[in-house]
């Protein structure tokens, strides 16, 4: 078993879709990158909207549980350039990928590559 550091407490228990995602969200602009959040919440549906909220705003989402009513959601902060991570992740599902090593064929061409009128 891992401990972690809970840096701050967000209690969201009573409250339904989307305001515990609302409250953790205000709650994380005032920490620094690598903070961790814990969230209690009775919404049952706060264990879905957590996961996608983490991969939309680039989180890290360690561990959602149950006690009962009661849903503990462990939140990191993003760190750095993770949210930007989103993007290159979108760039390895496309038929092209990253392309990193080759030319831009198709439907990527830096602003210095365009040919002159």
């Amino acid at each position: 078993m891992t401990l972690v550091a809970i840096n701050q407490l967000v209690d969201a228990k009573g409250l339904s879709c989307p305001m515990p995602i609302v409250k953790t969200a205000q709650a994380v602009k005032s920490l620094p990158s690598g903070a961790t959040v814990e969230v209690l919440a009775t919404d049952p549906g706060s264990v879905k909207d957590f996961a996608a909220w983490c991969r939309t705003t680039g989180h890290e989402l360690l561990e959602s549980s149950s006690d009962g009513a009661v849903y503990r959601t462990y939140v990191t902060t993003a760190r750095g350039l993770e949210p930007a991570m989103g993007y290159y992740g979108l760039l390895d599902r496309t038929p092209m990928g990253r392309n990193e090593q080759g030319e831009q064929d198709i439907w990527l061409r830096r602003h210095d590559e365009y040919e002159t009128a």
